[in-house]
């Protein structure tokens, strides 16, 4: 193989406008395989407070920008201290295309939307995802 890399990368929680002014994290970690142009990753963010901030929940800090065009879907190993948005019964994670963040939305029979900042808990809040992409 002549384009393989292994390594770490940060993942840190933002808002869609505007970012949290504090937050306070027990776990902040990533894994990262890329082969090719297929990005395998892996992340688990443990906050156990934040403040301020707006929009819809992101995760910043890929290892690299994904492939634009395409929506590339991730899955939750972890998911707590979130309250779903209205009308949703799941939340799935995915990289925003063109972009080295990943963001969530909530799905239900008649709800497809982003997760707002303000669903994360007041107390902590684990989340841990894996899953892979082309950038």
């Amino acid at each position: 193989l002549d384009d393989y890399e292994e390594g770490t990368w940060t993942p840190v929680l933002t808002g869609a406008s505007v970012t949290p002014s504090s937050v306070t994290y027990l776990t902040q970690v990533g894994y990262y395989t890329k082969i090719g142009n297929t990005v395998q990753i892996s992340a688990t963010v443990v906050i156990s407070a934040y403040s301020g901030g707006s929009g819809d929940w992101q995760i910043t800090g890929l290892p690299f920008v994904a492939l634009a065009g395409r929506t590339h879907m991730l899955l939750f190993d972890q998911n707590t201290g979130v309250t779903y948005p209205a009308g949703a019964t799941t939340i799935a994670p995915y990289v925003s295309p063109g972009n080295s963040l990943v963001r969530a939305r909530g799905f239900g029979s008649t709800t497809n939307s982003g997760l707002p900042l303000s669903n994360l808990s007041a107390g902590t809040v684990v989340t841990s995802f894996s899953g892979s992409y082309l950038a």
